[in-house]
């Protein structure tokens, strides 16, 4: 059976967004990338990856110099451009879903879940695309305050036959950053993401190591800020439509800005 693996990771930042990132493995590349990984870790005498820890030398990487840190940066690029099998990411805003409104509409989804379940979405996107003949695991960096709701919806999704055909379910799993360097390959997207969408909110161009990142094809890097779902919330009042959560989940959640590299394609136009 073909397996495809997808690991999510999450970044916070300074503003009112943050973002959910990561990539797809297919079963092939999964094994060999992870013993270059930690062949990369041990070259450079690191436990683990982390973006921000890279950036600002901090933490893990202190005893790394900028030119050191640089060189670590660009090898784990090119480990996720061998083995990586695409991209996902989508930038939310904190708090959207608080509202009583969307809390029904949405089954009480928190924004974690919320971006949980569309960037799942995306990856059934691109399995569809690809006539991807196998199924999917989905795993997700543990210890998130909310991870309790997000399992919720992976357990909704493991016990529904349709669910499982739409997600092409097989397993999931939370799992701490430290012990995945698929994980790990995910932090570094999303915080890439969520640093690009504070810098073109400032009006500022890319990041060059986050355009050296989109170097390779990552079909769904979404900045959404949920004013999609004020019009599609609203629009379902007027005409009287009340989806169950097993409808809702069937469905693939409103985004907008969906955008990736130049190169790329826009989901927008295929929804």
């Amino acid at each position: 059976m073909s397996l495809l693996s997808v690991y999510f990771d999450e970044s916070y930042g300074t503003g009112d967004h943050f973002t959910l990132a990561g990539y797809s493995f297919k079963q092939s590349s999964l094994k060999p990338f992870e013993k270059k990984w930690q062949r990369m870790l041990d070259r450079f005498e690191l436990s683990f990856f982390r973006m921000s820890s890279c950036a600002h030398g901090n933490g893990e990487f202190k005893h790394l110099n900028r030119s050191q840190r640089i060189e670590c940066q660009k090898a784990a690029f090119r480990l996720i451009h061998q083995h990586a099998c695409d991209g996902y990411a989508v930038s939310f805003r904190l708090g959207l879903l608080k509202s009583p409104s969307f809390e029904a509409d949405f089954y009480g989804m928190d924004d974690y879940t919320w971006s949980c379940w569309a960037a799942m979405a995306f990856v059934r996107y691109w399995m569809k695309k690809h006539n991807w003949p196998g199924k999917a695991r989905y795993f997700f960096e543990a210890g998130h305050q909310t991870q309790s709701q997000a399992a919720a919806l992976m357990d909704c999704i493991a016990n529904d036959d349709e669910l499982i055909a739409a997600y092409r379910y097989d397993a999931h799993a939370f799992i701490k950053k430290q012990d995945s360097g698929a994980v790990q390959a995910a932090d570094i997207l999303a915080w890439q993401a969520q640093k690009d969408l504070k810098r073109r909110t400032a009006g500022h161009s890319s990041r060059k190591d986050f355009i050296a990142l989109l170097e390779r094809k990552h079909t769904n890097v979404v900045f959404a800020d949920g004013r999609d779902h004020v019009f599609d919330y609203l629009k379902r009042m007027f005409e009287g439509d009340r989806r169950t959560l097993r409808d809702l989940l069937l469905d693939l959640p409103p985004a907008i800005g969906v955008r990736g590299p130049a190169h790329g394609e826009h989901l927008r136009q295929h929804l």
